[in-house]
């Protein structure tokens, strides 16, 4: 039996043997453009270090603006799926009271700050 296992791994290695050298000048050719445009980019960066704090001054505002975006979202979501749950908790039978008392709170709340508010 462990002929017959050790086989298919020699056919294996003979497989990847008989592909590599046909394939080795291609992967060679394309590490050596991305080696030459990433060395390009980074001398590039060197040469004008005002342009690449800018860059990177930039691309922080912009990632800064979406997390703020993308969160207010969410929390805008949360809440809202937050008071639907808690709507649908006020008719269960025994913590229906408290579920009720806290939506009553929130209200109460709400209502001092003067933001409206969509629960009935």
């Amino acid at each position: 039996m462990s002929e017959t296992e050790h086989k298919p791994e020699a056919e294996k290695k003979e497989e990847i043997e008989f592909l590599l050298p046909h394939q080795v000048d291609t992967v060679v050719q394309q590490l050596r453009k991305a080696l030459t445009s990433d060395t390009q980019e980074l001398l590039q960066m060197m040469k004008n270090p005002r342009k690449f704090l800018w860059q990177n001054f930039m691309l922080g505002v912009v990632r800064g603006l979406g997390i703020v975006f993308g969160m207010t979202v969410l929390g805008a979501f949360l809440v809202a799926f937050l008071f639907i749950v808690l709507r649908w908790m006020e008719h269960l039978p025994l913590i229906g009271g408290l579920v009720h008392h806290i939506v009553d709170l929130i209200r109460d709340f709400m209502s001092q700050q003067k933001v409206p508010v969509g629960i009935k």
